[in-house]
């Protein structure tokens, strides 16, 4: 008689592991967030790079707090650039505890492009031993560059960086920066020791290059290029020099009190529920969020969602961090 034994070895099937805080507030808040995404980004090619840029960078990224995190993506969505490797559009690194979205000299191109003001641009940098002139005839800038004869392609080394800008409108524009104008801008920004300098310097040159052209580029306001340098202007990356560091801290742990909760939890409540709390916090503190938000508390109370929610908390959790 045949009988049915059970195998030796039975083959375990792996447990689903559960996303990351980080991607769980990411996985609340999406729906939200990707109501602002241009249409010729594909959510779901948008949501793969979100994913991607975080486990890639895991092991700084997940020091950073959740809402630094969900505050450079919203940012990327809105102005529909790629986050990552890719294309390098924009990345998001780790700047004093916080998440922050930097955005790279390929995204103010691509953004200049959309914003139909570009023919081509170019960003160069000079390395030690190659040829490099640039003078004025007939009122225009010309320039010449061999890169052959280079004794060195390190970041350390660069001399020089320009820019070439061709316009739809048929004009042209150059600019070139030495190496220690490029160095006097950034030790004026607050982000000089960022991730991005340190480790990325030649790219960051470049940029710094573009955005002294593009600012004196004839363009709509509104343009999405605009938009990006605003919204780098106004960045003022996160520091703790305002603050006392007892007093942050007692309120990132109440915060985070709300932060933490898990993706489950977080799909239960709706973003109402979650404002009249952070009201509720914000009004034992004493602190006015409309200053923060440009709404009274009865306003914020009687939110809905909409496209606007997201930016909305996430302007008054930075509020309650203060």
């Amino acid at each position: 008689m045949i009988q049915n034994r059970p195998p030796q070895n039975p083959q375990v099937l792996p447990k689903t592991m559960p996303d990351p805080e980080h991607l769980q507030h990411w996985e609340a808040r999406k729906a939200q967030i990707m109501v602002t995404l241009p249409k010729f980004v594909r959510p779901e090619r948008f949501e793969r790079m979100v994913r991607t840029s975080y486990f890639e960078g895991a092991s700084y990224l997940s020091k950073c707090s959740p809402v630094s995190f969900i505050g450079a993506v919203s940012a990327a969505c809105e102005m529909g650039l790629e986050i990552g490797k890719t294309l390098g559009h924009a990345y998001i690194v780790p700047f004093k505890g916080q998440a922050t979205l930097v955005i790279g000299y390929k995204g103010l191109i691509f953004l200049a492009s959309r914003a139909g003001i570009l023919k081509t641009a170019e960003a160069h940098a000079v390395y030690p031993g190659e040829k490099f002139e640039y003078y004025m005839q007939n009122g225009q800038w010309q320039s010449m560059h061999n890169p052959m004869g280079a004794t060195s392609k390190k970041d350390a080394d660069i001399t020089h960086v320009y820019g070439i800008l061709k316009l739809v409108n048929g004009g042209d524009k150059f600019e070139v920066m030495e190496r220690s104008q490029i160095e006097e801008i950034r030790n004026r920004a607050a982000s000089s020791n960022s991730p991005a300098w340190l480790n990325t310097w030649g790219e960051m040159a470049k940029k710094t290059v573009l955005r002294r052209m593009f600012k004196t580029v004839p363009v709509d306001a509104e343009a999405e290029l605009m938009k990006a340098l605003r919204y780098e202007d106004e960045q003022d990356y996160p520091t703790l020099t305002n603050s006392k560091p007892e007093i942050y801290a007692a309120a990132m742990l109440e915060a985070e009190q709300i932060n933490v909760e898990t993706r489950e939890v977080v799909e239960k409540k709706s973003a109402r529920d979650i404002i009249i709390k952070y009201i509720d916090i914000a009004e034992k503190r004493g602190i006015n969020l409309a200053q923060a938000t440009g709404r009274t508390h009865l306003e914020l109370s009687e939110l809905v969602d909409g496209p606007e929610v997201p930016m909305i908390l996430l302007k008054i959790e930075e509020a309650l961090k203060e």
